[in-house]
């Protein structure tokens, strides 16, 4: 494989951890990117039954631990204790990394004093619990944290009640760039705009204004040479050690 250029191409964003070798939003694939030298994690949150914010990206867990119940449904003593190893992925390899509570994420951080944490807000438990719970809960939890947070979601009240309550900043996940949702990312300014990145304009920038781009969906150092000088800030990828050259090993 030819070493990547890496003048002009956009920062690494680790979403998940290290998801391609480790099981998705476990501590062993975080612990992994950031070993690597990842400086920006993106992580996904739900609410636990009894309101403790937890680190999944499905509502059910029947793909990270092979069980068919919902996060939403369990206390955060239940959910903790079982594995995420992904069997179907993984065999039985990482059954001892069970689900992680964002502060056991927080715990980790301390020893990475440098690194930005994206927090992406679940949609399932916005309509389970209420956008005003899900994010005062969240934030409460990463109190001393929060120049270090940026608050991600699809949803719009859950991140204008973080920007306008809580003061920190958003990130606005969409699917498209129609004109309408162009017109709605130029009246929320959030200081990020998530899309995957063949969603993006393939000639020309994205929508220009005071936020920065972060494109997701990629895996591999060929997706990324599209996006070398096209005023995207970062990309996210499951996949940090493909791109070892980007990085600063800890």
């Amino acid at each position: 494989m030819n070493a990547l250029p890496v003048a002009g191409l956009p920062t690494l964003v680790s979403y998940g951890g290290n998801a391609l070798e480790y099981p998705e939003n476990s501590l062993p694939a975080m612990s992994s990117a950031l070993s690597l030298g990842a400086q920006h994690l993106a992580i996904d949150l739900q609410l636990s039954a009894d309101s403790v914010p937890v680190v999944i990206r499905d509502p059910g867990l029947l793909r990270t631990a092979g069980i068919d119940r919902s996060v939403l449904d369990l206390n955060a003593k239940s959910l903790t204790s079982l594995s995420i190893g992904e069997p179907r992925r993984f065999g039985t390899v990482f059954e001892s990394a069970t689900l992680p509570r964002l502060i056991d994420v927080l715990e980790l951080l301390r020893k990475y004093p440098t690194v930005q944490l994206l927090l992406e807000l679940q949609r399932a438990s916005i309509a389970r619990f209420g956008a005003e719970h899900v994010v005062d809960t969240v934030l409460a939890t990463v109190k001393s944290f929060r120049e270090r947070v940026i608050i991600l979601s699809t949803d719009l009240p859950a991140i204008y009640r973080a920007r306008n309550r809580h003061g920190v900043p958003i990130g606005w996940r969409v699917e498209a760039l129609d004109t309408h949702v162009q017109l709605k990312i130029q009246a929320l300014a959030p200081e990020r705009m998530v899309c995957d990145y063949r969603a993006l304009p393939k000639s020309g920038r994205p929508t220009r204004g005071p936020w920065q781009w972060i494109a997701l969906g990629i895996d591999r150092p060929s997706d990324l040479q599209r996006l070398a000088g096209s005023g995207v800030s970062y990309f996210a990828t499951p996949a940090p050690g493909r791109f070892r050259e980007l990085l600063q090993p800890d």
